[in-house]
């Protein structure tokens, strides 16, 4: 009877544990807060005539350390690799046995992101141990801000570079000398710096190995060096760019005769050159996304054909030519409602227009038949324009046979009502854009959901005021760019030309009210949203 008794005590003090550590495990707020260094149990920092080649560190809570390879950076850079590893609530660092430390030298062991809790891995940032082998500590310093191109707002976690090698390939080449991240502001420091030259360059490292990935991340740079003559402290501020990337190519698709798809391994901005060999009698291309369609026509067709793309050369086959498509797909670029009337109908088809026949394309009301134009934008796009009235209904009707492809395809009946947009309910902005160099050109652009509807240009003007006509009531966004070398469309940062990028900045306008003239005025010299002159003018 007393072994039932203790057993059943033991089952009970068994099922109050469970319980106590089942509350305890759901209970308390999410640990956000970093391990903290107890400085009496570790390696003392800034330590003269160095001879250890171990240090320990000692945190107040369990840590373990990650992707010690890509984090951690000892300045001077080492020939071997050092072990670094973490127990319990310590972590080590030895240099390899092989490594002999330089004299009178500084030393900075710094480790990025590796060290973190165990349980919620909260990183230990800009964690860093420093000693000299000699007499003196490395004293100077630069500090600094990386901001973003279009807000000029700093930006956060962004590796900051110095290389003691200062040729520009050494971005891809090797890791830097010294190295840290911006705050949450987008500052950064650097300490015990030694007295040099060097190349400074910030990137936002997507993958955390301290180097340029040109194809995925964005970089700051200036285009002088850092060196440091009466002030032991220097500042920098730089601009954080998308780089101009080449596309290179990575593919293609020939599955019929006379239509060839190429793949780049970036979204071209312009059209790629290709050349085909021997050279077709016709030939045309446009861009969608990442890929490039080439249209192609030989008088007398060959077995095969060269393609040069970049710096590929492939030899391809002629498909069969059952394999050519036999219908004409198309996507109108309208809707049925708020045709506003000025504006061109366009339509774009699944591969280049060949022909057209005017004859089977009508618009009109009930009793008149419109006069229209046809306007051509592109290889695959075409236009229909005509003097449309306001508070107007319209039939558009487009027959098989109005429009044929190159392989002489044709499409299906498009018969779509319209119905135009009444003029007085339509808008004006009057901007005025202050703040300009009077030396340069610039191109001011007016977007709505980020898509471009207008573009204006202004040249050798301190200010000027444009007028957008034809609005409909909506918010939009005007975007100015300072086009420098006047080519009419906006330049991405090349790092291996050390050329910044074309300086763009967007300003949201108050909402345009229907029947509405809305006078604003924007200051190119300011980041902030601009605020209208007045509520608007009926």
């Amino acid at each position: 009877m007393k072994a039932f008794y203790h057993l059943v005590s033991i089952l009970l003090i068994l099922t109050s544990y469970s319980c106590a550590s089942s509350g305890d495990l759901q209970g308390g707020p999410k640990d956000t807060v970093a391990p903290k260094l107890i400085v009496e149990k570790s390696s003392p920092n800034f330590a003269l005539r160095n001879t250890q080649r171990s240090f320990v560190f000692t945190f107040d809570e369990f840590v373990e350390v990650k992707e010690v390879i890509k984090q951690v950076l000892v300045s001077p850079p080492l020939v071997y690799i050092p072990r670094i590893k973490a127990r319990g609530k310590e972590v080590s660092f030895s240099f390899n046995e092989k490594e002999e430390l330089k004299e009178n030298t500084t030393y900075i062991i710094q480790f990025g992101e590796a060290i973190r809790d165990y349980t919620e891995q909260n990183k230990v940032l800009n964690f860093k141990h420093v000693f000299s082998t000699g007499d003196v500590i490395d004293s100077l310093e630069l500090k600094g801000k990386i901001t973003d191109e279009t807000k000029g707002e700093g930006v956060a976690g962004i590796s900051v570079m110095l290389y003691d090698d200062l040729l520009d390939s050494a971005i891809i080449r090797r890791k830097p000398f010294y190295f840290t991240k911006t705050d949450a502001s987008g500052n950064f420091e650097l300490g015990n710096l030694k007295n040099d030259t060097f190349r400074l360059i910030a990137i936002k490292d997507e993958n955390n190995n301290l180097q340029f990935d040109e194809l995925n991340e964005l970089i700051a740079f200036d285009d002088h060096f850092v060196s440091w003559s009466d002030s032991v402290s220097e500042k920098r501020n730089l601009v954080l760019y998308k780089t101009d990337v080449t596309p290179l190519y990575s593919g293609y698709k020939h599955k019929s005769s006379g239509l060839l798809g190429i793949k780049w391994h970036t979204e071209p901005k312009l059209l790629p050159t290709v050349k085909l060999e021997p050279e077709p009698d016709e030939m045309a291309s446009w861009l969608r996304g990442d890929s490039m369609f080439v249209y192609y026509h030989y008088l007398t067709a060959p077995d095969s054909f060269w393609l040069e793309a970049g710096k590929k050369r492939v030899r391809l086959a002629m498909p069969d030519t059952s394999a050519i498509p036999r219908s004409l797909s198309f996507q109108p670029e309208f809707g049925s409602v708020g045709i506003v009337p000025g504006d061109t109908l366009w339509i774009d088809w699944e591969r280049p227009i060949a022909s057209i026949d005017k004859s089977l394309i009508s618009l009109g009301d009930s009793s008149t038949t419109l006069k229209y134009e046809i306007v051509k934008a592109y290889p695959k796009k075409t236009g229909i324009f005509a003097s449309m009235l306001p508070k107007q209904a319209y039939n558009l009707t487009i027959l098989p046979g109005a429009f044929k492809d190159v392989y002489g395809n044709t499409h299906d009946t498009l018969s779509q009502s319209l119905k135009t947009f009444a003029i007085e309910k339509l808008s004006q902005l009057k901007l005025e854009v202050v703040g300009l160099d009077s030396t340069k050109q610039y191109l001011v652009n007016l977007l709505k959901a980020n898509k471009i509807l207008k573009t204006s240009q202004i040249q050798n003007a301190g200010h000027q005021i444009l007028s957008f006509d034809r609005l409909k009531s909506d918010t939009y966004t005007v975007q100015i760019i300072e086009d420098s070398n006047a080519n009419g469309r906006v330049d991405a940062a090349s790092y291996w030309e050390q050329k910044p990028a074309e300086k763009v900045k967007q300003y949201n306008l108050e909402k345009l009210r229907e029947s509405w003239t809305l006078e604003t005025k924007v200051d190119y010299r300011e980041n902030s949203q601009p605020a209208p002159n007045n509520p608007g003018i009926r």
